[in-house]
């Protein structure tokens, strides 16, 4: 079950249900890397069924295709990432900042209280901030597009319990040198018959062998052309989903 919630200013990092989830992936390497590439390793089941994962959700090509994604993360920040270009805004809806950064080259601007930030020490700061929110952030949207990321290593653990059904397939997911916390792991529940993820667990360590906390995917739903999960459990919804809409692309023009 999730153990806390704890909302931080921009000045101190979310720590979410007593730990980071950061994007495995680190943002430089994903800006390069923006369309699917099987380069993660894995035993022939587990990378199977993430591939189905990935149909399921609307497959490599829609992924590809997508390019504006937003998301209200928790009710405490939204997000609207340019997956082409890797433009990202970042707006608070608990604190008064707006950060607009790009992932790549980690180039941006911050408004903080309403005050430009310019000063180069103060501005980086702010900008890897925000780097950490969208890894943390973008990972509890965006996982079913991830299994088979750079430096991702699957794993088949065979079959797992769920609510009342005995027969659901579960991976492992650790990671080889990537990311914020490389050491992180993650046990993944997906449906047999619809093939998308169900639950995840979330340990902090490889080693672990209980998991910090547990929580269901549910309500997906169709945006644009990919599928996503608006649900982590009771109270843990992720809203405002929309993808590739005109909105969206006016975002980048203001």
């Amino acid at each position: 079950m999730i153990k806390s919630f704890i909302h931080l200013s921009i000045f101190s990092i979310l720590l979410l249900f007593g730990c980071k989830t950061e994007a495995p992936s680190d943002a430089e390497h994903l800006a390069k890397n923006t369309e699917v590439k099987i380069l993660g390793t894995g035993d022939d089941t587990s990378i199977a069924l993430a591939d189905n994962v990935m149909e399921a959700n609307g497959g490599a090509a829609a992924w590809n295709a997508t390019r504006y994604i937003q998301w209200n993360f928790f009710g405490s920040r939204k997000h609207i990432w340019d997956k082409k270009t890797n433009d990202l805004i970042i707006e608070s809806l608990k604190d008064k900042y707006l950060i607009k950064l790009n992932l790549a080259n980690n180039e941006g601007s911050v408004l903080y209280n309403g005050i430009q930030h310019t000063e180069p020490d103060s501005l980086a700061k702010y900008i890897e901030k925000g780097k950490q929110m969208w890894n943390n952030d973008s990972y509890w949207l965006l996982l079913p597009y991830k299994l088979r990321d750079p430096g991702v290593d699957l794993k088949y653990l065979g079959k797992g319990t769920f609510e009342d059904r005995d027969d659901i397939d579960k991976i492992e997911m650790t990671y080889t040198a990537v990311g914020d916390t490389p050491n992180n792991k993650y046990h993944i529940y997906i449906h047999p018959e619809s093939h998308r993820i169900i639950q995840w667990e979330f340990f902090p360590d490889a080693s672990d062998e209980k998991p910090t906390f547990a929580t269901p995917w549910t309500e997906y739903k169709q945006y644009g052309n990919i599928w996503l999960a608006g649900s982590r459990g009771e109270n843990y919804a992720l809203t405002d989903l929309m993808v590739d809409t005109p909105e969206l692309e006016a975002a980048f023009k203001k």
